[in-house]
């Protein structure tokens, strides 16, 4: 089992779980034929009062610094 932390605007929040994925194109003969493309993050935190995500994710224009430490 991984643990894992992220951390927006220095604060530490707990990760529950997530899961991420990468693509590779692949010929005829099962080769590679492409760069591997990173398909999308799924992540789900612990909630806390203190850190406004829902404000934030609604914000186009609000940006935060965000870490991931495992």
């Amino acid at each position: 089992m991984v643990k894992a932390k992220l951390i927006i605007d220095g604060k530490e929040i707990n990760v529950l779980w997530f899961t991420f994925g990468f693509n590779q194109g692949a010929d005829r003969s099962g080769r590679p034929s492409q760069r591997p493309v990173f398909v999308g993050l799924k992540l789900i935190v612990e909630t806390r009062k203190d850190l406004n995500l829902a404000d934030w994710s609604f914000a186009s224009n609000q940006k935060k610094q965000i870490e991931w430490t495992t």
